[in-house]
């Protein structure tokens, strides 16, 4: 084992001393004879980089190495197996076993079983099995082996048992086709001492990251083969590596004086996006751009605030993204196979593509046909392309060219098969002379023909659509062909910080468990069961990133390092920095502390003090008007729905820092207020086009309500706020494709009621009325619960003996159990509608978007019978009675959200309610 000089960075001095001691000097330098383990692909771009530069300062030529990774270097020895599975074949043996088992052995197994098993269901649930596999391989299991490891142990035996039947059936589905599994194929070898791999010479350099069945291989291979390890850490950190150059936990776990870090290049903000903003002075103001400075994003979730904050995204180039040439390609793909469901919408957006729009222009502009074919589409309501061509040919010819290439292109879907169709449709589709399309256009090509020469035959058991599902799939997982030659920041990642050249260091995000240093809560695969197996562990994990940090900080001066962290998150989450900030000297651990949790003023709230005074009943003019949602207030407390309403008190707030519930509503309901009002006069939206609509909606609607405030709570809730309405772009663009149509927004209703020779009013505003001509009307209700809550859950609670006594009138019979109304909104809105829209169909609910975006929907009220109306009725009636009779009791003791629980308590109103009596 060697160990490099750390006082440069590991590729400087890995590349000089390659050419010298390697090629002995002589020039053109020849490495060709050499293999190299490098630790990722970019760090083999990079050397490959790097031997170049230095060779060509000593006016010479190289003969490059072959440059292996980790994952590269196995997937060799399994090309040197005869007749193993490809990738693509592995991913279709697992997908044909889980449409083929029966359903007894996935019942439980998966969260949702469809009642006909497809392999565009199929496959990615394949693929996390796949994923869960190798994971098991890397210490050298497969779910067989490992279970007769763990079995004594009691782990999750259910679901060890269905993986090792799914792999049993998964491997003779592989036979059946006559491939073998490469994987148990590779094991077999290694036990057997007889490794299938002639490397005669193998370097591994700064390799951290080996795992233990790799060491297994190189173990074997050594046995025949000369194999080096080059370490890039001082002479006197030998004893802290095993053999093959991995940190040792018991050292680099425990880092404490050895690790020089200065706490002044540590720069803490509120939340990302401030984060963000104070990262784009500092990057334009430096001018990152000369590429003077290492980059590493270790938090992605920064990324979208970075590019807000920048501008865009063209600063910087990010090599974790799959080539965008390729996505670019594959969205045609995409569209095809949305278009075989006889998707009108989806032949709009298809036709709108620039390379459809040429083979039909003409000198003319599309644009205009296609924007009045969409409207006429949701004037018409046709949904399918075979009403839309119908109700063209006899109103407009404009899209007769776009409906005939798209004939064609059916025809030869049909006529050529899946593979022959894709390569007639990019030739007519891709016809560029730019480098960079020809270059796609052949990474791509060549995936497919393998693809092709791989599964053609079992391709064709599946319909046109299944088959490209597949294929879309499978090349969307090309890795990432896209390098960096346009002069842009690289976005590194934490293995590639130690190859960058960079004099400059910038880390972005280094919090705890963003880098897998926390202990590990793998659902399938945690720590404990991880540490039987003999797997990586998170210890493991700590232990090399703990060296990477080290590495990469002694190489650079400290003036030129910087340390930006966040206190939350996106979702506004508190975030924790690394534990890898707090190695260092005892003597700075208190200061270090301080300063990465430094937090911010937050008021004092004044204690309420004990009650000593004496209340009087307040006058008041008679009550007159009442609106909806007033009732609620009532029917949960009598008493405080006096204190609010009648007396107007609110709880005491000294200075706004943030948000109520109804600043958070009103704000939500005037962005989707100004939506349903574009929608209805005609604005045809895209995701894209939404997206950006809410945005600046809710912008200027802040900007209104609270002026340019720099608090960063207010700041949070509104990037909250609008996580939560971009949450239903979704489901606000599929109604329209539904067929519903807005009939009226935020619709004012006023009733009278006489009660005891008295009126009153109840106002109110529904806040949504859509229309289908075969469902009938929808009433929707806007709603920004913490959790989603269907409306029975928000108007009725079940009653139970422990409750307190309640007006017969305020009883209703939901199912078998007598139930409490606790509002009354939904109802009385309903009621009103019913005299509106005579004879039709009502259906009320809400539209939920809470906390968790991922719950945001549609909530119906499924059994709103006629005798629950009249129910809710006679509740309304009583409430109103009560109010006009001036009866404010009792104090109920059960309240949830009660602002004037202190004051109650403390018998601040004992007087006072002994008088809010008839």
């Amino acid at each position: 084992m060697r160990f490099i000089d750390q006082e440069n960075t590991l590729l400087e001095q890995s590349a000089k001393l390659l050419l010298k001691e390697k090629s002995k000097g002589r020039s053109p330098f020849n490495l060709s004879h050499y293999n190299i383990l490098v630790p990722n692909l970019q760090a083999s771009r990079m050397l490959r980089e790097a031997l170049a530069f230095y060779s060509s300062k000593q006016s010479s030529g190289v003969l490059s190495p072959k440059i292996y990774t980790p994952e590269s270097l196995l997937k060799h020895c399994t090309k040197n197996l005869s007749n193993t599975a490809s990738s693509a074949q592995i991913q279709w043996a697992w997908a044909e076993t889980l449409c083929q088992v029966p359903k007894k052995h996935l019942t439980g197994f998966l969260p949702q079983l469809p009642s006909k098993r497809t392999f565009s269901w199929a496959v990615p649930i394949a693929n996390t099995l796949i994923t869960i596999r190798e994971q098991l391989l890397t210490n050298g299991w497969i779910f067989k082996t490992a279970y007769q490891k763990i079995k004594s142990h009691g782990w999750d035996q259910n679901r060890w048992e269905t993986w090792v039947y799914l792999e049993k059936t998964c491997i003779a589905i592989q036979k059946k086709n006559q491939w073998d599994d490469p994987t148990t194929k590779l094991l077999q070898y290694i036990e057997k001492k007889d490794f299938p791999l002639n490397i005669p010479r193998l370097l591994l350099l700064g390799c951290p990251n080996l795992s233990p069945f790799l060491e297994k291989c190189l173990e074997t291979l050594s046995r025949k083969s000369k194999i080096e390890v080059w370490v890039y850490a001082s002479d006197k950190e030998k004893d802290y590596f095993n053999q093959w150059g991995r940190p040792l936990k018991k050292h680099w776990n425990q880092l404490s004086q050895d690790l020089k870090f200065n706490t002044n290049i540590a720069n803490l903000s509120a939340d990302t996006d401030i984060l963000a903003q104070n990262i784009t002075k500092i990057w334009k103001k430096e001018d990152w751009r000369k590429q003077q400075v290492a980059v590493g994003l270790l938090d992605n979730d920064m990324k979208y605030p970075l590019i807000t904050a920048l501008g865009s995204d063209s600063y910087f180039f990010d090599p974790s993204k799959k080539n965008n040439e390729i996505r670019y390609w594959l969205y045609s793909l995409h569209l095809w196979k949305e278009l075989l469901d006889e998707n009108s919408e989806v032949f709009i957006e298809w036709a709108f593509q620039p390379f459809i729009k040429n083979q039909w222009l003409e000198n003319k502009c599309p644009e205009t046909w296609l924007k009045d074919f969409y409207k006429c589409q949701q004037k018409h309501q046709f949904y399918t392309i075979n009403k839309a061509r119908s109700y063209c040919s006899i109103h407009n010819s404009s899209l007769e060219k776009p409906f005939q290439l798209l004939d064609q292109l059916r025809i030869n879907f049909k006529q050529l098969g899946v593979f022959s169709f894709i390569r007639n449709t990019w030739e007519l589709i891709y016809n560029s002379t730019s480098n960079t399309v020809k270059y796609s256009y052949n990474i791509v090509y060549d995936a497919l023909y393998q693809l092709e020469k791989q599964l053609s035959s079992v391709l064709t058991q599946l319909c046109p659509k299944e088959s490209l599902t597949f294929i879309i799939n499978y090349l969307s997982k090309l890795p990432s062909i896209a390098e960096n030659n346009d002069g842009k920041i690289s976005l590194s990642g934490w293995l590639d910080l130690l190859w960058n050249p960079a004099p400059g260091l910038v880390l972005i995000g280094l919090h705890e468990c963003k880098l897998s240093s926390n202990k590990d809560c793998d659902a399938y695969l945690p720590d404990s069961l991880k540490t039987t197996l003999g797997l990586l562990t998170s210890d493991d994990q700590y232990a090399m990133n703990a060296y990477i940090f080290k590495r990469i900080l002694s190489s650079r001066k400290p003036n030129l390092q910087q340390i930006w962290l966040s206190k939350l998150n996106t979702a506004g989450e508190p975030l924790i920095p690394s534990r890898l900030l707090f190695h260092g000297n005892k003597e700075d651990l208190a200061n270090r502390t301080k300063q990465l949790f430094t937090t911010e003023y937050q008021p004092n709230h004044t204690p309420v003090t004990d009650w000593k005074g004496d209340w009087k009943q307040p006058l008041h003019l008679p009550i007159k008007k009442i609106s909806v949602t007033q009732f609620a207030d009532f029917l949960q407390c009598p008493f405080r729905f006096y204190l609010k309403n009648i007396l107007d008190m609110e709880p005491l707030n000294e200075r706004k820092w943030e948000m109520n519930p109804r600043d958070y509503g009103t704000l939500f309901h005037q962005c989707l207020e100004k939506y349903y009002q574009n929608l209805k006069a005609g604005t045809t939206f895209s995701e894209k086009s939404l997206q950006n609509f809410l945005t600046t909606t809710l912008d200027k609607s802040f900007l209104n309500r609270f002026g340019k405030s720099e608090n960063a709570l207010l700041e949070i809730q509104k990037h909250s706020l609008l996580q939560r309405l971009q949450s239903g772009i979704p489901l606000l663009l599929e109604r329209i494709d539904l067929g519903w149509c807005v009939e009226a927004i935020e619709k004012p209703f006023k009733e009278t009621h006489t009660i005891e020779d008295k009126t009153i009013e109840i106002s109110g505003k529904i806040d949504l009325i859509e229309s289908h001509p075969e469902k009938g009307i929808q009433l929707i209700d806007f709603k920004t619960f913490e959790k989603a809550i269907s409306p029975v859950e928000k108007h009725l609670k079940k009653r139970s003996p422990k409750d307190e006594e309640y007006p017969d009138w305020q009883i209703a019979i939901q199912g078998q159990r007598p139930s409490i109304w606790i509002d009354l909104q939904i109802p009385i809105y309903v009621n009103h509608i019913k005299n509106v829209f005579p004879n039709r169909k009502i259906i009320a609910s809400y539209l939920v978007f809470p906390a968790a975006i991922q719950e945001t929907g549609y909530h119906h009220w499924e059994n709103l019978s006629e005798e629950l109306l009249k129910r809710a009725l006679i509740c309304r009636n009583g409430v109103l009675r009560k109010i006009i009779q001036e009866d404010f009791q009792p104090i109920r003791t059960s309240v949830l959200h009660d602002p004037f629980q202190e004051l109650i308590e403390k018998g601040a109103f004992k007087n006072l309610s002994n008088k809010l009596q008839p």
